[in-house]
């Protein structure tokens, strides 16, 4: 998979998934491999700065979502990657964390990252959405 991935599809709302398919409202998927190394608070911030104007950046209301509806997760997501909503906020082991998503099993499974101290990876990527009109 190339460093990011656009995907030209019909432009449809996506904060509350108002469309039935969640492919046509991914737009673009995103390894930050620049970052690969650093703390997740780095790549956040850059997440922010770099797209926030373009694209909806996901949090925790996308992630739930696509783990409770497996049927609706975008084909991408399913290729063992751990794919990041940089806009969820969660605690982990008393610190602050962001949301992963990895497919295993036939399933969508979310998982904590604490935003410090947690090393950006090549296997990490950022998920991101069109923006509302």
């Amino acid at each position: 998979m190339p460093g990011d991935q656009d995907f030209n599809k019909t432009q449809t709302p996506v904060a509350k998934f108002e469309s039935e398919n969640t492919e046509e409202q991914l737009a673009k998927v995103d390894d930050m491999k620049e970052f690969i190394g650093r703390n997740l608070s780095e790549v956040e911030k850059a997440v922010e700065e770099k797209y926030s104007g373009q694209y909806t950046i996901p949090g925790n209301e996308e992630a739930d979502y696509l783990v409770e509806n497996p049927d609706k997760v975008p084909e991408i997501l399913k290729d063992g990657n751990e794919y990041y909503f940089m806009k969820s906020d969660t605690r982990f082991q008393g610190k602050n964390g962001i949301l992963c998503v990895i497919w295993k099993n036939d399933k969508l499974i979310s998982a904590p990252s604490h935003r410090e101290g947690e090393p950006w990876r090549k296997d990490y990527r950022v998920v991101l959405f069109k923006k509302n009109n």
